[in-house]
């Protein structure tokens, strides 16, 4: 799986990464209650010392192709205004994200060639974000 660090993550997809993980927490937990546990699990699965099974499956597909797009514009718009270098802070920030929607969309289960389609569309145009953020 893709790293990145779960500080840099928006509360959306903080809840993603947990909800994949099968990681339930209370509603009215907190952000930092939240990347805590989140971090918790990628350093278990770091250290291969985790069992989860980490599925996109249970997710309607149209739900995640919500979540992805509203990731991918607003991460889109940051990239595009981007004026630093390697050595920001924001740089980190959108690397990470990046790492969290380019799981995202491996993850994605398609069921006909039309989600397949999308799935491989979505692949593109983070690997061209990537690369314009690296220009």
């Amino acid at each position: 799986m893709c790293t990145f660090q779960p500080e840099h993550l928006l509360v959306r997809e903080l809840d993603y990464e947990l909800r994949i993980r099968e990681i339930v927490v209370e509603e009215s937990a907190k952000c930092d209650r939240k990347r805590s546990l989140l971090r918790g699990a990628l350093k278990q699965e770091q250290g291969n010392r985790s069992f989860r099974q980490i599925s996109a499956a249970a997710i309607p597909f149209l739900e995640q192709q919500q979540g992805i797009n509203e990731t991918l514009e607003d991460l889109t718009q940051k990239i595009n205004n981007f004026r630093g270098t390697v050595h920001d802070s924001m740089y980190s920030r959108y690397i990470s994200r990046l790492a969290h929607i380019s799981g995202r969309v491996h993850l994605l289960c398609c069921s006909d060639e039309e989600q397949q389609l999308y799935k491989r569309s979505m692949s593109i145009k983070i690997l061209s974000l990537e690369s314009e953020l690296d220009s």
